[in-house]
C-alpha cells in the first residue's frame, strides 16, 4: 500500500527526546580499528560465506570521527569487495536487551515506540562515497537459511542507495524519499539523525530525519510505512546489511559510518512540541 510523502515539521524537544531514551552503545570504549564487542556478523564458522580473500570477512570497525565533528569513537561499515562469482552482502547485527526490545502492547496496540541513530556520508578522494546500505530493526527469530538474517527479516526498514538517496521500506514496495535527479541527496561530511517511530501493534513505522541542507529541523519524511515483514514476536535486533555487488554489477563501494544508537521501547514516547 502506497503513502504519501510529508512534508510536515514536527520538532522533538532534546530534553523530552532523550530523556526516555537508551543508549545501545556510543563506542567510546571500544579499541579503535577493531570490530566493536556486542556487534556480530553471523555466518563466521558457515563454508557457505564468502572467502576472506575475495572480501573483507569483517566489514565493521570502530574509528575516530573521520570528518571531526565531535562524534568521538563512531561505527565505519565497509561494503566489502564485489565477488567475481555471486553478488557480496554483508550481515551486521546488534542484539537489543530484553529492555531495550520493542514488544506489542496487547492493551493498547496504538502504543509507539522509537529507534534512532546517527549515519553520515563520507568524501571519497573528492567524489561522494557510494554506498548500497539497509538499516533497521528486525525479530531473532526471523533469521533465514544458515541461520542468517536477509533482507526478508526486516520489519522496519531505511536504506541508502548508492547515489546517495534516501529510501523507506513501505510493505513491499522502497518509496525514494528524495529526488537524486534534482539534485537531492544524502549531503557528505555530515552528521544526520534518523527517528523511525514504530507502532509494531499495527506493523507500521513514520520516519524523521534531521541534517544536511535538505532537513534543517527534524522533519517528518514518510508516516505509516508496513513492515516488511510482520510478526508479534519483539523486535529485539539491529541489522544492517551492505551490498558491494558482483564484478559485473558492482553496488556500495564505499564505507557509512553510524553512531548513538538508541531506543525508546515505550510505554510511551511522550512528545510535546516546542
Amino acid at each position: 500500500m502506497k503513502k504519501t510523502i510529508l512534508t510536515l515539521i514536527s520538532i522533538f524537544c532534546a530534553g523530552s527526546l532523550f530523556a526516555e531514551f537508551q543508549k545501545i552503545d556510543d563506542f567510546e570504549t571500544y579499541m579503535a580499528d577493531q570490530p566493536p564487542p556486542g556487534a556480530s556478523m553471523p555466518g563466521v564458522d558457515d563454508t557457505s560465506m564468502p572467502n576472506p580473500e575475495e572480501g573483507p570477512w569483517w566489514n565493521i570497525k570502530v574509528v575516530e570521527d573521520p570528518f571531526n565533528m565531535g562524534q568521538g569513537k563512531v561505527l565505519e561499515i565497509y561494503p566489502g569487495v564485489p565477488l567475481s562469482t555471486s553478488s557480496l552482502n554483508h550481515t551486521t547485527i546488534r542484539s537489543l536487551s530484553e529492555d531495550q526490545s520493542i514488544k506489542i502492547n496487547l492493551d493498547d496496540l496504538t502504543e509507539v515506540s522509537t529507534f534512532y541513530f546517527k549515519v553520515a556520508r563520507p568524501l571519497v578522494e573528492g567524489a561522494p562515497g557510494e554506498a548500497d546500505m539497509t538499516w533497521g530493526l528486525v525479530s531473532d527469530t526471523a533469521r533465514g537459511d544458515n541461520n542468517i538474517h536477509a533482507y526478508g527479516s526486516y520489519s522496519v526498514l531505511g536504506r541508502i542507495e548508492a547515489n546517495g538517496g534516501i529510501d523507506i521500506r513501505d510493505d513491499g514496495d522502497y518509496i525514494n524519499l528524495q529526488d537524486v535527479d534534482a539534485g537531492e541527496a544524502m549531503d557528505t561530511q555530515t552528521w544526520y539523525e534518523f527517528w523511525f517511530v514504530v507502532k509494531p501493534g499495527e506493523w507500521t513505522f513514520s520516519q524523521y530525519i534531521r541534517g544536511g541542507t535538505d532537513y534543517p529541523t527534524q522533519t517528518l519524511v514518510y508516516e505509516d510505512a508496513g513492515f516488511r515483514n510482520d510478526t508479534t514476536d519483539p523486535l529485539d535486533t539491529i541489522l544492517i546489511i551492505t551490498s558491494a555487488g558482483g564484478v559485473e554489477t558492482v553496488k556500495g563501494k564505499n564505507p557509512m559510518y553510524v553512531d548513538e544508537p538508541q531506543v525508546n521501547p515505550a510505554p510511551h514516547l511522550r512528545l510535546r512540541l516546542c
